[in-house]
């Protein structure tokens, strides 16, 4: 299993934090695979530095070579284990329940 580190922008970022986007849309460049570790890093594109925060996840569900999805992309979805703002750490103790997702 690898870990991935995943420079991530605005708003994207924000959503993922605020838990609305559990996925990530990309280059199939580092060969995701399920159970890999990602740590998505929040990148400020116009200060082009990092920013603080960070979402610390586990890959558990990866798709790709389906046709709705670009030949080199893979879209995949995470399960958020740990969230960094600077020196504050946030320990995930359970999963978010997915009908905070949907509407029943």
């Amino acid at each position: 299993m690898k870990t991935h580190f995943i420079k991530t922008i605005n708003p994207y970022f924000q959503y993922a934090w605020e838990w609305r986007k559990p996925f990530e849309v990309r280059l199939n460049d580092r060969d995701y695979q399920y159970g890999d570790k990602v740590v998505l890093q929040e990148y400020d594109e116009m200060k082009k530095k990092y920013g603080i925060r960070e979402i610390h996840g586990t890959i558990n569900f990866v798709l790709y070579g389906y046709y709705a999805v670009k030949e080199d992309h893979v879209i995949f979805s995470y399960e958020t284990t740990l969230r960094k703002d600077g020196d504050n750490i946030y320990p995930i103790l359970e999963s978010r329940p997915l009908d905070r997702f949907l509407k029943l």
